[in-house]
């Protein structure tokens, strides 16, 4: 896209302050090589390991791809990505609404592969209508979403199904960004395990992502009221069917940025931030949710859940081990050097009411730079930690604002359960760790919407 269109857009949503301190933090960052994708590019060797490996479960994995007029060296890329697959197990199910079709390309690429189905559709029905149309041609047990113009690594089917057989019924991957040409390879998105307060934030899980069929089935398909954000409304309804889902910690998905698309530039979309919101209101709604509003946030894609109530929650201070009233709901556990004003006391505990966490933490905020943000578990370390960084940073895909289940927090400057205090005190670290000891199974949450100040 021509830097000074994108340029303008920054300018008109963000201002000049906030213009200056993105590029900053952006700047801060360095280019972002995805060294995943560079250093574990899988040999010849590897590759054919993976093909003779034998799985107790080899399901077929259906990629539902609507195409639209994709540029022809693009899509002959994508498709190239799926016949490279070292798990062979799979089936393409295109719907072509485009005018420019794109049969011949596929015949060039596959030959009669008759694990490639495809459908010309006449009419256009919208990405939801389209994505529905592909639906029908599936056979496979298990459903891939996957854009007409991304990559997948030659080993993404393949760790998709190792991770299918440990009982999941929807795997998500790590992504990263790709140019035009394939050169370069950036943005890597190390993801956290399921957070369902991620999740309530922004489309984290994104790509790739692969579902049960039975599951989408029974959740109702592709709806086209929230097209745009269609993938987010699905997996919003997905994830009230089954709490097996599973995160495979790889770069697995590279995401071509191009002119057009979200990824190179998210002001091309604001419809689909519009229909993101509405899924989460809907989301609210089906899950008889009261008491809470959405919010879009500064950057598109990100919501904020805004809490309204707080029940019958009582509160009492804990300064340096000394309790000011032992007959409270929760502790809100401080050292004297502390600060944080009554509105965001309450806001804390309408996030602990609407969450049911056991812990939540604020943003914590020394000399104007971070000490802590949230910080989930990836499955091999933790998102990223901004502390020193500038209280205004955002973090890689705005980690560093957005409400989300966390598994470490601070030993001080947290709101915690009065009956989970005896086990806290005796806790001798700076960190609580809710992976390991006694504090697993802990329910714990980042609240940025708060803010203690030392």
């Amino acid at each position: 896209m021509n830097i000074f269109i994108k340029t303008k857009s920054y300018l008109k949503r963000y201002g000049a302050l906030n213009l200056i301190r993105k590029v900053t933090e952006k700047a801060s960052r360095g280019f972002d090589i995805s060294e995943e994708f560079a250093c574990e590019n899988l040999t010849d060797e590897e590759l054919l390991k993976q093909r003779n490996y034998k799985f107790l479960h080899s399901p077929v994995i259906s990629i539902v791809m609507p195409v639209y007029n994709p540029d022809d060296r693009y899509f002959r890329q994508t498709l190239n990505s799926i016949k490279n697959q070292s798990y062979e197990n799979w089936q393409l199910c295109i719907g072509d609404a485009g005018n420019n079709k794109k049969n011949k390309i596929l015949e060039e690429v596959f030959g009669n592969d008759d694990r490639v189905k495809y459908l010309d559709i006449p009419v256009n029905y919208g990405i939801s209508g389209n994505s529905n149309k592909a639906l029908e041609l599936a056979t496979g047990g298990y459903i891939g979403l996957m854009d007409h113009d991304d990559i997948l690594t030659s080993d993404a089917l393949f760790m998709i199904v190792s991770k299918l057989n440990e009982g999941y019924d929807i795997v998500y991957t790590d992504e990263d960004k790709t140019d035009e040409n394939l050169n370069r390879y950036f943005s890597v998105y190390r993801k956290p395990d399921f957070n369902l307060n991620l999740l309530l934030s922004n489309n984290y899980m994104c790509h790739f992502t692969v579902i049960s069929k039975k599951i989408i089935s029974e959740a109702g398909n592709f709806r086209s009221e929230y097209d745009g954000a269609q993938d987010y409304d699905l997996f919003l309804r997905c994830i009230e069917k089954t709490d097996r889902i599973g995160h495979v910690n790889k770069v697995l998905y590279h995401w071509r940025t191009v002119g057009g698309s979200t990824s190179g530039n998210p002001f091309n979309k604001e419809y689909a931030f519009d229909a993101g919101k509405r899924a989460l209101q809907d989301y609210i709604l089906r899950n008889n949710i009261k008491g809470v509003k959405v919010a879009q946030m500064e950057d598109p894609g990100y919501y904020r859940i805004r809490c309204g109530r707080k029940g019958k929650l009582s509160l009492s201070m804990v300064v340096d081990g000394t309790i000011t009233n032992d007959g409270s709901d929760y502790y809100l556990v401080l050292d004297e050097n502390m600060k944080i004003s009554s509105s965001d006391i309450d806001k804390m505990l309408k996030r602990a009411y609407f969450t049911g966490a056991d812990i939540v933490v604020p943003k914590i905020i020394r000399n104007g730079r971070y000490e802590y943000n949230g910080r989930a578990y990836t499955g091999n370390g933790y998102t990223p930690s901004l502390k020193g960084k500038r209280e205004w940073y955002k973090g890689q895909s705005n980690l560093g604002i957005l409400n989300m289940d966390v598994n470490i927090v601070p030993a001080k400057g947290i709101l915690i359960r009065k009956k989970l205090y005896d086990k806290y005190i005796n806790h001798k670290g700076r960190y609580i760790c809710n992976l390991k000891g006694s504090f697993k199974g802990v329910k714990m949450v980042y609240a940025p919407e708060s803010v203690i100040s030392k």
